[in-house]
């Protein structure tokens, strides 16, 4: 990595936080796990065309999820300065 990529991502993952933090990430999973539960019998046809889509949603928001628990450990060791 050069210099100048270190220092875009490092850029990048701390304008990233602020927005990620703020995220109701939680309720969000739930809905998904909800329409994955009850989506089959609400609307079949509508639930298998969006499954596989929202299965890569799920993924990246337990990703985002695990971001946002770090960027608020950082922000309490920080009393809340750090971001």
């Amino acid at each position: 990595m050069t210099p100048e990529e270190y220092k875009m991502t490092q850029t990048q993952l701390l304008a990233m936080a602020p927005i990620i933090a703020d995220m109701d990430l939680d309720d969000f999973l739930r809905d998904i796990e909800r329409a994955e539960a009850f989506g089959c019998f609400k609307d079949p046809t509508l639930w298998m065309k969006g499954i596989d889509n929202l299965q890569k949603i799920k993924e990246i928001a337990k990703g985002a999820l695990e971001f946002k628990k770090a960027v608020l450990k950082v922000r309490v060791e920080e009393d809340g300065n750090a971001l």
